[in-house]
């Protein structure tokens, strides 16, 4: 595994405590033992607590980003395209999943109550 990719191992482990507990829950020890590693291996891609933290925040705003890019290039798609979209971008959905309550989602609503 390259430097990058285990950098990268390190910021989404940290993303996860970050979700699951909180900024005081990010700390070397705990990310390290979500990664089943030794906290050695922080310190050869990291400084620092603050630097794993800056590097975090750098990826959610680089993520955040491209979400409005993908967004505002949706144009002249359906409502939709434009949910899937939108629901696509929740964490640990299937996409499969995720397609199928859009489509059921957009086609509901467009039906004719029965008299």
């Amino acid at each position: 595994m390259g430097a990058a990719e285990g950098s990268q191992d390190w910021i989404s482990a940290a993303l996860d405590v970050l979700a699951a507990g909180g900024i005081d829950g990010v700390r070397v020890e705990v990310v390290a033992q979500r990664l089943g590693v030794t906290k050695g291996g922080f310190y050869r891609r990291y400084r620092d607590r603050r630097a794993l933290l800056d590097a975090m925040l750098e990826t959610w705003v680089a993520g955040r980003i491209d979400a409005i890019h993908r967004q505002t290039e949706l144009g002249g798609r359906i409502q939709q395209g434009r949910i899937l979209v939108a629901v696509e971008e929740i964490p640990d959905v299937p996409p499969g999943i995720a397609r199928a309550q859009v489509r059921l989602s957009t086609t509901v609503g467009h039906r004719r109550p029965h008299s």
